[in-house]
C-alpha cells in the first residue's frame, strides 16, 4: 500500500468527480433526500463503502444505485492502491506506446500502402509490406506499457490488483478508447489489408 496522497493531489480531484457522479445518478434514482445526501457525503468524506453497503437491500438508496457504487468505488481503491507518480508513469507508457502505433506502424502502413498502387502488382508488395508491419510489431513489443503488463502477467492477483488491471485495460485499450487513441495506427493497417487483398487497386 502506497503513502496517502496530500489533500490537492490527483486522488483527492478524482474523488470528487466522482462523488459528484454518484449525486447526479442518485438525483436521478430517488430526487433529493436525505438518505441520499448524508449518502454522498460519507462517500466523499472517504468512508468505506463495502461497509456502506454491506446489507444494500435494506440501505435507503437501495439496489439500483448500488452498481453505480461499485464502479465508482472500484476507482477509489486504484488510486487508493498507487501513488501520484505511478499513475502518471502508467500515463506515460500508454502515451509512448500510442506514438509507436500511431507514428512509427500506421505511418508506415499509409506510406507503404501508397507506394504499392504505384507499383506494377500493388497486392504482391502489399502482402510484402504485412510482413515487414509484423516483423516491426514483434520489434516494438519492447515499448508495451511495462506496468499493465506486470499486472496482465501476475497469476496471483489481489482483489485490488484485478480491480486496478480492469481499469486500466477498460480506460486505455477498450473499444472507444482504442479508436479515438489509435486512428492513424487502424486507418494505415485498414489501408494496406485492403491493398494487399486486391480491394484497393490501381486500375
Amino acid at each position: 500500500m502506497q503513502t496517502p496522497l496530500k489533500t490537492d493531489s490527483l486522488r483527492t480531484k478524482k474523488l470528487k468527480e466522482w462523488s459528484s457522479t454518484l449525486k447526479v445518478a442518485m438525483t436521478f434514482t430517488y430526487g433529493v433526500t436525505d438518505a441520499g445526501v448524508e449518502f454522498i457525503k460519507r462517500f466523499a468524506s472517504g468512508q468505506d463503502i463495502h461497509k456502506m453497503t454491506a446489507n444494500k437491500t435494506q440501505h435507503p438508496v437501495g439496489q439500483t444505485v448500488f452498481g453505480v457504487l461499485t464502479t465508482i468505488e472500484q476507482r477509489r481503491y486504484m488510486l487508493m492502491m498507487f501513488s501520484e507518480e505511478q499513475i502518471l508513469k502508467i500515463e506515460q507508457e500508454f502515451k509512448q506506446w500510442q506514438e509507436f502505433l500511431n507514428f512509427i506502424l500506421g505511418m508506415f502502413c499509409f506510406n507503404a500502402s501508397i507506394a504499392c498502387l504505384g507499383l506494377k502488382s500493388p497486392q504482391v508488395f502489399g502482402w510484402i509490406s504485412l510482413i515487414f508491419f509484423f516483423i516491426a510489431g514483434c520489434l516494438g513489443a519492447s515499448k508495451f506499457p511495462e506496468s499493465y503488463k506486470a499486472l496482465r502477467d501476475k497469476l496471483d492477483k489481489t482483489k485490488q490488483e484485478e480491480i486496478w488491471y480492469f481499469g486500466i485495460r477498460s480506460k486505455f485499450l477498450g473499444v472507444i478508447p482504442f479508436l479515438k487513441g489509435y486512428t492513424l495506427y487502424l486507418i494505415g493497417i485498414i489501408f494496406l489489408a485492403t491493398v494487399a487483398n486486391g480491394i484497393i487497386t490501381n486500375r
